[in-house]
């Protein structure tokens, strides 16, 4: 962390970093956005209920492209964000993490049991879809939710 000679002592935070420091950082950001990106993208679209349906390699080829574009633009965003001023680069990061967080897609209880039989335990404030892999002919549906997921109470 270097300031510039001259300058107030809690102005560390309104500079940027240093271009090493700010390539070592979007890289790792790149890399930590990749995996959760990718597979949230495979969720959506590695589905027969999804909007490339009974299309397997053509849901994930479109899964693995959409996470590598997520990871490039979290890469030029966060080295551009790191230039600029370190305080902000705190809170937009510290702002994606929680956001990523509610929004990461999370199983939801729709059923009584294995045989699909409507009984809601847990309901959905945000969007559901539905997951059902192609190429399966035996097993249940799955209903994912994005956004923040609240239990029904028994009864």
């Amino acid at each position: 962390m270097t300031t510039e000679p001259g300058a107030a002592a809690g102005s560390a935070w309104r500079g940027g970093c240093t271009e090493p420091a700010a390539k070592r950082l979007g890289v790792a950001v790149g890399c930590v956005t990749l995996l959760p990106a990718t597979s949230v993208a495979a969720l959506l679209l590695h589905n027969l209920y999804g909007p490339l349906g009974d299309s397997p390699s053509a849901g994930t080829a479109a899964a693995l492209g959409s996470g590598a574009c997520a990871g490039v633009a979290a890469v030029v965003g966060t080295r551009w964000l790191a230039r600029r001023s370190r305080s902000l680069l705190v809170v937009v990061l510290a702002a994606s993490a929680v956001a990523g967080w509610v929004l990461f897609p999370r199983q939801i209880d729709v059923t009584e049991s294995w045989v699909p039989q409507p009984n809601e335990r847990y309901s959905c404030t945000g969007w559901t879809f539905r997951y059902y892999p192609p190429g399966t002919f035996d097993a249940a549906a799955t209903t994912y939710c994005v956004g923040v997921e609240h239990r029904i109470p028994d009864g």
